[in-house]
């Protein structure tokens, strides 16, 4: 194959990967969880917890949208206002709502890949936690998250998606999340 085909294909190729990305054609087509683990003890007596089986998913902007949290849960989510609201509430046994927080700083949350590395406050900063059936009115454990990412595909008033591996001294969480807002 001489260099001009082979230099043609390639560039067809690169085309063809970044238009399957674009204005969110690349979201994944579910929310699914693959990995949702927590070092704490009472995490473990909370569960176990069926992670195949998402009942809902959604994504609550706060503060004039500078932040965002991801939640997907085996709860159905839909009457919640705000993740507070769904703390408050005591989560049976096996419940639990898994919860990334994205937050970019003093912009809006945007499309864009966020990290823990970023650090608190800054843009495109990134953690992770999960509300379980754990104590009174539930327990947050955060996964102390200081590796991974959350690739923000699509943000808009219409969706929210993306993938996410983020890892921390305790734990690690790892999905997609495909949500209509």
């Amino acid at each position: 194959m001489n260099h001009s085909v082979r230099m043609a294909i390639l560039s067809l190729a690169a085309f063809s990967i970044l238009f399957a990305f674009a204005d969110g054609a690349g979201c994944p087509p579910a929310s699914k969880i693959e990995i949702m683990k927590v070092t704490s003890p009472n995490y473990a007596e909370a569960g176990p917890y069926d992670i195949g089986k998402i009942k809902s998913a959604k994504a609550f902007v706060l503060d004039n949208g500078k932040r965002v949290k991801v939640c997907l849960a085996n709860i159905e989510l839909k009457s919640y206002l705000s993740v507070d609201a769904i703390g408050a509430k005591k989560l049976n046994a096996s419940e639990f709502v898994l919860i990334l927080n994205l937050s970019n700083g003093p912009n809006a949350v945007a499309a864009g890949t966020y990290s823990p590395k970023a650090g608190y406050g800054k843009p495109f900063w990134a953690t992770a936690e999960v509300l379980t059936g754990s104590g009174k009115a539930g327990t947050f454990f955060s996964i102390g998250a200081g590796d991974g990412t959350v690739n923000l595909i699509e943000f808009s008033n219409a969706k929210a998606c993306g993938v996410f591996d983020v890892t921390g001294a305790a734990g690690q969480v790892k999905g997609t999340f495909n949500i209509v807002r």
